[in-house]
């Protein structure tokens, strides 16, 4: 009966010795996969490996195994029998004997729907971005036009409008610059670079960008910090 229960599960799991040779797979395993039993039977999760997975991935299953402990990995990139590539969540528990791991238990989740949405949505921020800064700039260009008198004398209601408008473009401007900066985050492509930052006038400067925003609303904000307090970080980064 609980073999019975374990197969009609619909997880796709397995169970392999130490050295994570397979000793069981569930038939859910094999129809995911397309390998049958007997195919699956003696070897490791190498059969299944796709070329594309990352080093760290495969490595941090094998020390899993070799320390006896358990692991979740959401970075797999598995190879069907017939060559087509899916994205996996894998988890590996331990069963142990007298302290030992006698078996590990392979659950196995099909996540490439969920990756893929991901990436499509990462994408189209990272389009959106894009499109919306070009704009953006003539814009801000315009406006700053406008307020510096460049573009012909206009009355104190219009230049306040155009400064206002002006604030707009450059908070908005900001936005994207956020967006952006999370698309790239989320798809692994941007590189933080590390350098000291002294807090303390990091913050200054920061408060200084939203000081006309702080006036209208009748606000009072206050930095306690110590002037010699240093963070290593990405300075861009930190203030997005």
């Amino acid at each position: 009966k609980f073999q019975q229960a374990v197969e009609i599960s619909a997880e796709a799991s397995a169970i392999t010795l130490p050295d994570l040779r397979y000793v069981y797979v569930k038939p859910t395993w094999q129809r995911l996969t397309g390998y049958s039993r007997d195919e699956a039977l003696g070897q490791t999760p190498a059969l299944i490996q796709s070329s594309e997975m990352k080093l760290h991935v495969s490595e941090g299953m094998l020390r899993a195994s070799r320390e006896g402990r358990s692991h979740r990995s959401e970075e797999c990139i598995f190879r069907k029998k017939n060559g087509e590539e899916y994205f996996a969540e894998e988890t590996m528990y331990p069963i142990l004997s007298q302290g030992k791991p006698v078996f590990f238990v392979l659950i196995h989740h099909d996540i490439t729907a969920r990756i893929r949405s991901d990436r499509a949505k990462s994408e189209f921020i990272s389009l959106a971005s894009h499109q919306l800064r070009t704009p953006l700039t003539a814009l801000r260009l315009t406006l700053n036009a406008l307020v510096r008198g460049q573009l012909g004398s206009v009355s104190e209601t219009v230049e306040q409008a155009a400064a206002r408008a002006m604030e707009y473009a450059v908070r908005m401007a900001g936005t994207v610059s956020t967006m952006l900066s999370i698309s790239q985050v989320e798809e692994g492509s941007l590189q933080p670079s590390q350098s000291p930052v002294l807090l303390a006038p990091f913050l200054a400067s920061v408060r200084e960008d939203f000081q006309l925003e702080i006036q209208r609303k009748n606000q009072i904000c206050t930095i306690d910090s110590p002037e010699d307090l240093v963070c290593t970080t990405d300075q861009v980064l930190l203030r997005e």
